[in-house]
């Protein structure tokens, strides 16, 4: 609608970018390291049209380690202003299982960087 939200504390995008990853994601890697919860994976900054980035996250594990993962790094994700979400916590944290018939890990990973990419810097 063009107006600020008046919750907006006046981040920039490197505020933003700074917060996720000093405080969400340290946030994440310590619960994961401290329940000796093995993982790795690549994540992409999307930013949102008013500024606000938000990620994509790819995570490779155990499959019987994933959904405590999934479920460590949502709780994580969801807890701060937790009241806003009501019962729908998708604006905040989404988890979709890689499907196989639908493309490669890759092939995900590259539609969300090929989203932000332009020629300026080519």
């Amino acid at each position: 609608n063009g107006h600020p939200n008046p919750k907006w504390n006046g981040a920039t995008m490197r505020d933003s970018s700074d917060y996720l990853v000093n405080t969400f994601f340290a946030a994440v890697r310590k619960k994961l390291n401290r329940d000796g919860l093995r993982w790795y994976g690549i994540r992409t900054v999307e930013p949102h049209h008013d500024g606000t980035v938000h990620w994509h996250m790819m995570v490779f594990a155990h499959p019987e380690e994933i959904d405590t993962i999934v479920s460590h790094t949502r709780d994580i994700a969801i807890q701060e202003d937790r009241h806003e979400l009501g019962d729908d916590i998708t604006p905040r944290f989404k988890a979709e299982y890689v499907d196989g018939s639908k493309g490669t890990p890759t092939s995900y990973i590259a539609t969300y960087i090929g989203k932000n990419l332009d020629s300026r810097a080519v």
